[in-house]
């Protein structure tokens, strides 16, 4: 069963939060094309291995979804690539879940079946 509440969580890491808008902009322009060095994540439930996605790749992720009513231990051994394969490595492990960058420089993430009108 899927829970009825939407949760809306922006994970904001980097160096994003310390400069002024405009060199936001010229920063975060083509995100998933980032390189991203071998990272392991082992975390419980999506929005962790999220975070650890965000904090680790350098980049805001943004989440709306219904939360699952059972989280599982989702493990991710990345061996290097962009931050493109890093979500394509989650969304391998975690099939509900898609994802595409925003124009605004930001990553964000669905469920696939439950679509935030947002």
């Amino acid at each position: 069963m899927i829970k009825r509440c939407l949760f809306v969580i922006v994970i904001l890491v980097g160096q994003g939060l310390c400069m002024n808008q405009d060199t936001v902009r010229a920063n975060t322009s083509n995100l998933s094309t980032r390189k991203v060095q071998s990272v392991h994540i082992e975390e419980f439930g999506v929005y962790n291995v999220l975070a650890e996605i965000s904090q680790k790749a350098h980049v805001p992720v943004g989440v709306d979804a219904i939360q699952p009513e059972r989280g599982s231990t989702i493990v991710l051994d990345f061996l290097g690539g962009t931050v493109a394969d890093l979500l394509n490595t989650f969304v391998s492990q975690v099939p509900d879940y898609g994802w595409e960058e925003t124009s605004g420089g930001i990553i964000h993430v669905f469920r696939r079946d439950c679509m935030s009108p947002f």
